[in-house]
């Protein structure tokens, strides 16, 4: 299915344990798939990559660059209602990650504005009722949003900077869900939440 020419992303584990989303392909042409957990049954999805499940398990989210632009979206599993929640020729879309209620998205975004690039951490609502809305600066590069199990922070790793004593650390930090507090925790990289 895969050869080792293409890009491939870990597999992420649906919320009841029954099967597998995963993508794989080259720059700008990955497909999304699905798989029981013993490997059989693999499904194309749709074009796309950086997949995750809803906490239901009946949607995903990824992202896709379609007519030139990198944009959020929902699916529907086993329906044909896509959602798009972000469109900016400006920006490139990584790293969605469900909140726990599963109302809104967090997502990493690059931006290119006036010749200058920058970094942040978005939310925007599932149902596309509001624009993105940013809740934290990061430093460089594109570090994926993990939210708390309460669904009050997210925390993220930004990669080694200025800031940083060892170059092979990077900086993780914690903020607010609604961007009032960003706190630098400690040195590190790929934080996650302990189970509540």
């Amino acid at each position: 299915m895969t050869d080792d020419t293409q890009r491939k992303s870990v597999p992420v584990w649906s919320p009841d344990g029954t099967k597998l989303l995963f993508w794989a392909g080259q720059e700008e042409s990955s497909t999304i798939y699905v798989a029981n957990v013993d490997g059989s049954g693999v499904t194309e999805i749709i074009q796309g990559e950086d997949s995750t499940w809803s906490p239901d398990g009946q949607k995903i989210a990824f992202t896709a660059i379609r007519d030139n632009i990198s944009s959020l979206y929902t699916l529907t599993m086993g329906d044909t209602h896509l959602l798009r929640l972000t469109h900016d020729i400006e920006t490139v879309e990584s790293a969605p990650a469900w909140s726990p209620d599963g109302s809104l998205i967090a997502f990493a975004r690059t931006i290119y504005r006036n010749m200058q690039y920058s970094y942040g951490i978005f939310i925007v609502p599932v149902d596309g009722s509001a624009l993105p809305v940013q809740v934290a600066e990061t430093a460089h590069g594109t570090p994926a949003p993990v939210w708390d199990p309460t669904g009050t922070y997210l925390v993220f790793s930004n990669p080694p900077g200025m800031a940083v004593k060892r170059p092979a650390d990077g900086v993780i930090t914690l903020v607010r869900a609604d961007g009032v507090e960003q706190t630098m925790v400690t040195e590190g990289q790929s934080p996650r939440w302990c189970p509540q």
